[in-house]
């Protein structure tokens, strides 16, 4: 008996730390492909999207800081056509609760389930010829775990198809400069 009540005690904390879904309560909150600021964004999601935690990969068991700050999650959902989605990826632990009765967002249906216009799919937006993610377009506030101010402008010198030496600025217009600038290592 004795020990079926210590065995009940030691694992009474394994099992209340074992979160199996927690509720977003913000708007606008960023789901990313990797723990952190500067990652691919994969969705936005609204109050009061339910989500699933799931494991953590392997190459994140024993990294404290990011278990500390951000649950690997999943979604589903159903589109337009019926098809039911899945989407797995990282969210920051601040802008979610436990339970629909702790969601402080004012003016939103807690009993709604998530729906397709609950969540806002973003598409990869890659450049490499510019070095631009799409995570640069969701700065914070409003988008709740970005990045609070956009990266510094970096100018990359490029060589044009006459020899000229260009840069791209911020409205996506050639700059060009002297051609000693992509001569620079």
């Amino acid at each position: 008996m004795v020990y079926l009540v210590l065995l009940v005690l030691c694992t009474l904390p394994l099992v209340a730390c074992c979160q199996d879904f927690v509720y977003v309560n913000t708007d606008n909150l960023i789901l990313r492909d990797r723990p952190g600021n500067k990652y691919m964004v994969f969705a936005i999601l609204h109050a009061p999207c339910k989500l699933k935690v799931e494991p953590y990969d392997s190459i994140y068991l024993n990294n404290n800081k990011v278990k500390e700050r951000f649950f690997r999650v999943l979604i589903s959902y159903t589109d337009s056509r019926n098809f039911r989605n899945y989407l797995t990826g990282w969210v920051e632990k601040r802008y979610t609760v436990n339970s629909t009765d702790r969601i402080t967002v004012k003016g939103i249906n807690k009993t709604l389930e998530l729906n397709e216009s609950k969540v806002s799919i973003e598409p990869e937006d890659y450049d490499a010829d510019h070095e631009h993610l799409n995570w640069e377009q969701f700065p914070g506030p409003k988008y709740k775990g970005g990045v609070n101010s956009p990266l510094p402008f970096r100018k990359i010198y490029h060589k044009g198809p006459k020899g000229g030496c260009y840069y791209v600025n911020k409205q996506g217009k050639r700059i060009y400069v002297d051609k000693s600038f992509c001569n620079r290592k």
